[in-house]
C-alpha cells in the first residue's frame, strides 16, 4: 500500500484540512 506524504507549516489552514481529510478517510500519511 503505497502512503501519502503531506509537507506542512504549523500555521497552514489547508495543510491542517487536508491531514484532518485524510485522518477521517483512513488513508496512511506521512509528515
Amino acid at each position: 500500500m503505497s502512503s501519502i506524504k503531506v509537507y506542512s507549516t504549523p500555521t497552514c489552514p489547508f495543510c491542517k484540512r487536508a491531514k484532518e481529510f485524510l485522518g477521517q478517510n483512513n488513508l496512511a500519511k506521512g509528515e
